[in-house]
C-alpha cells in the first residue's frame, strides 16, 4: 500500500468518525428539540444515521463533481503547457512539496468540523438545559 493510499484510507475512516458523531449530534437536536416541540416520536441513533445518508444521497452534487474534475483537468493541462522546459524541474518539486501540506489541509478541515459539531452540541445543551 502506497503512503497516499495510506492517507486517503485514514482520511476515510476519519472522515466516516466525523460523519458518525455528526449523526450523534443531529439525532439530539431533533430528540431535545423537534420531538418534543412538534410532539414527534424520538428517533434512533441508526434512524438519523439513514435519515443523514438519504439527504446526503439527494443532495450530492455529483455531477457538478465531475464537471469541476474536468475544469480541472483542463487548467492543468493548459498550465503544463505554458511551463517552460527548464522550469520543469523546479515546478516538479515545488508540487511536491505543496502535496504535503494539502494532507495538513485536510486535517484542519476535518478538526473544523469536528469543532464546530461539538460547539453547536453545546450549544444546543445549554438551550435545552435552560427550557427545562
Amino acid at each position: 500500500m502506497t503512503m497516499n493510499s495510506k492517507k486517503m484510507a485514514c482520511s476515510w475512516g476519519i472522515g466516516l468518525i466525523v460523519g458518525l458523531y455528526t449523526t450523534f449530534i443531529l439525532q439530539e437536536f431533533w430528540n431535545w428539540f423537534v420531538a418534543t416541540s412538534f410532539h414527534l416520536p424520538e428517533v434512533s441513533y441508526w434512524t438519523m444515521y439513514g435519515i443523514q445518508l438519504l439527504f446526503s444521497l439527494l443532495l450530492s452534487p455529483e455531477g457538478q463533481e465531475a464537471a469541476n474534475a474536468h475544469r480541472w483537468k483542463l487548467a492543468f493541462l493548459t498550465l503544463d503547457a505554458c511551463v517552460p522546459e527548464e522550469k520543469r524541474q523546479m515546478m516538479a518539486e515545488t508540487l511536491k512539496d505543496y502535496e504535503g501540506t494539502m494532507w495538513m489541509d485536510i486535517g484542519f478541515r476535518i478538526f473544523g468540523r469536528v469543532a464546530g459539531n461539538t460547539l453547536t452540541l453545546v450549544l444546543g445543551w445549554s438551550i435545552r438545559t435552560f427550557l427545562q
